[in-house]
């Protein structure tokens, strides 16, 4: 695929040099031997950089690479700087698949590892930096040390589980013989007791700055922020229900008295105009005081209904995913 994303035509005008096709993920053609499983389809040669000390198990555009830390060429890494325990497993398919505007790496080059065009990858590895070699945004956790990491890298990736799914940073629960500190991490350091997880959608995290208004002409707002937690979102929505709650019942009382003054006060016959005002502003009184609060307290507990309790249909708490 191109870096946007569209396929280009499975074979150009030379029938001998491979490239991507308009119509390819349409329909995609079938290989000329056995069944439709690729046998016929001609894949470009591609010599791979193999560095000292690496093992490569190679089937056409399949790559199992063992050796140490290497995310480019055989002098990037902490293996090539001379680090010890850099032992890492590098599973890739379409070795620059994506350079060259979607055309791939030239037919018979030397090629290395190419974390940004490399079609897919897994990247298992006892010491590296990932968020360094991925090229990712450090969020709050900022400028990690080297560490054991697992890297995935596709154009879409998908973790499935048909029971359920977690999502877990810190120490485990339960291991033995580790002393006090509990479980370490892979150079033998304590571990963190409760690490981040950051979700970062568009690989951005900086802050954006916003004109907010004649008081406050500029205003930094994070992008990256952190996640709400249901139960006290809706814990807080409950006090604050019921401080509007609170502040609608003194209202109301304070129309209720106006009311009844009201009615006491019109009865007057010295003065009949006060009589001639106490009808109409009664009147008024019931209609948009007494009534529009009525309709307000009816809003007020459907909006509770709606959206705190977990029966409501726009709920704001989730049933199926939870976090700390």
């Amino acid at each position: 695929m191109s870096l946007t994303g569209d396929p280009k035509p499975a074979y150009g005008k030379n029938k001998n040099e491979r490239t991507e096709s308009d119509e390819l993920e349409k329909k995609p053609k079938k290989g000329k031997e056995g069944g439709g499983g690729g046998g016929g389809v001609p894949m470009r040669d591609l010599k791979f950089n193999i560095g000292k000390g690496e093992s490569v198990i190679q089937h056409r555009g399949c790559y199992i690479t063992m050796g140490g830390d290497r995310p480019g060429s055989i002098f990037t890494g902490l293996g090539a700087k001379g680090f010890r325990g850099t032992n890492t497993i590098d599973l890739c398919v379409g070795r620059g698949a994506s350079s060259r505007g979607g055309k791939g790496a030239p037919e018979s080059n030397m090629i290395n590892n190419m974390f940004s065009a490399d079609a897919s990858r897994i990247y298992i590895s006892q010491l590296t930096e990932i968020d360094k070699n991925f090229g990712i945004a450090q969020g709050y956790h900022r400028k990690p040390k080297p560490r054991a990491a697992i890297g995935i890298k596709s154009d879409d990736v998908r973790i499935i589980g048909r029971s359920s799914i977690k999502i877990v940073t810190g120490r485990g629960d339960g291991f033995r013989g580790h002393g006090e500190r509990g479980e370490s991490n892979s150079l033998g350091g304590k571990s963190s007791i409760g690490p981040t997880i950051e979700l970062i959608a568009g690989n951005y995290d900086s802050a954006k700055s916003v004109y907010g208004g004649l008081y406050n002409p500029i205003e930094k707002v994070p992008y990256l922020q952190s996640a709400i937690k249901g139960e006290n979102m809706v814990r807080c929505l409950e006090e604050f229900n019921e401080i509007i709650g609170n502040m609608w019942s003194a209202v109301y009382n304070i129309a209720l008295i106006q009311a009844g003054y009201t009615t006491v006060n019109s009865i007057d016959q010295w003065r009949p105009w006060v009589a001639s005002a106490g009808v109409p502003f009664s009147l008024l009184n019931n209609t948009f005081a007494l009534g529009a609060l009525w309709s307000t307290r009816s809003k007020a507990l459907a909006w509770e209904y709606y959206y705190l309790k977990d029966s409501g249909y726009r709920s704001i708490r989730s049933p199926n995913v939870y976090l700390t």
